[in-house]
């Protein structure tokens, strides 16, 4: 019976230290929440992002955001500027004009840095 006593304690004992951590941690996410706000820090909205790329992006059931066709324009996004041409087709116009059709055989498939994102057209 003293064996059982003593796992019990145990157990009871790393139930009250993970329960007393995770309640630090939810009151420190809680403290930084505040301070933020104080700070006027928001949280992002889904809208202004929308309107904010509405000319360059718009929006697609199984992509999220996908470009959008036959643009042209200069990007602001904080601190990064730069030039973004969209195909026809949806991709990116980043080639040279004097590339060879040989040196075409290669597709490259990816997220933001693949798109070229904050390079401009010329890069």
């Amino acid at each position: 019976m003293g064996k059982w006593f003593i796992l019990k304690h145990k157990i009871v004992s790393l139930f009250d230290v993970f329960l007393s951590r995770a309640l630090l941690v939810v009151l420190g996410l809680a403290v930084a929440e505040l301070l933020l706000k104080i700070l006027g820090f928001s949280a992002w909205q889904y809208d202004s992002y929308q309107n904010e790329r509405a000319q360059y992006s718009v929006h697609d059931q199984q992509l999220g955001w996908r470009p959008n066709p036959e643009t042209t324009g200069r990007i602001y996004s904080g601190s990064i500027e730069h030039t973004e041409t969209i195909q026809p087709d949806g991709t990116r116009l980043t080639l040279p004009e004097n590339t060879s059709e040989e040196a075409l055989g290669v597709a490259v498939i990816g997220d933001s840095t693949v798109f070229g994102w904050g390079l401009d057209d010329d890069k």
